[in-house]
């Protein structure tokens, strides 16, 4: 019985912590937001924090991972009913987490904070590898195995975080962003050209901008 109210406290205090440090990250930023803040607003003590995750890094990564998969979800409801084409699943996925980081300065923050810091970095940049890379560009290099799509990751996710780093303007708004990343990417994954417009164009028929709120809404109800 023991273990098992162990396990439930655990699960209990892993909750906590991670939608306690949603909203000190969404109100505050990753970095101004300290590990004894989010502790406190968790009502933890530091020492049973750390000993969960190890570091605020692990936090964010958990949660930066929550959000990965919610933007992933919103996705295929989106385009459930008009295409299970893995490579425009890609395509509207990668818009819409530009599209995000664009509209809400703190998910901008988290998401260039994650694909900065070593651990974090690596760990999204594999489950990414595993779940999205892997499987949409696969039919092009038959012969790679998991570690040669990370490596090609590496590259990708290297080049979405710079993008988010520079914020839109006249000159360079956000669906000429996406644009560019997008045909970026495609040359990475060797994507023929063909294809390549064809989920161009499905993309110019999506609204990202709702898209986009309701994704940050459901962050927003996960964190309540």
């Amino acid at each position: 019985m023991s273990n098992y109210l162990s396990k439930e406290y655990k699960t209990q205090l892993h909750e906590k912590v991670v939608k306690a440090a949603a909203v000190l990250f969404m109100n505050k930023g990753y970095t101004a937001a300290s590990t004894r803040e989010i502790a406190k607003a968790a009502g933890v003590q530091v020492s049973a924090m750390n000993r969960a995750f190890g570091c605020k890094e692990m936090i964010l990564c958990e949660l930066v991972s929550y959000i990965l998969e919610g933007q992933l979800s919103s996705v295929k409801k989106r385009v459930a009913s008009l295409t299970d084409d893995k490579v425009i699943i890609y395509t509207v996925s990668s818009a819409l987490q530009l599209y995000m980081a664009e509209m809400n300065e703190a998910v901008r923050d988290m998401y260039c904070n994650a694909y900065s810091l070593s651990e974090t970095s690596e760990m999204i940049l594999r489950k990414i590898t595993e779940q999205m890379i892997a499987p949409t560009f696969g039919e092009y290099f038959p012969e790679y195995t998991m570690e040669d799509f990370y490596q090609l990751e590496l590259a990708s996710g290297s080049i979405i975080r710079g993008y988010m780093l520079v914020r839109c303007s006249e000159q360079f708004d956000i669906v000429k962003k996406v644009e560019r990343f997008l045909e970026t990417a495609f040359r990475i994954y060797c994507v023929p050209n063909e294809k390549a417009e064809e989920a161009l164009s499905f993309l110019r028929k999506i609204d990202f901008v709702t898209l986009s709120h309701t994704a940050i809404s459901d962050l927003m109800g996960f964190i309540k």
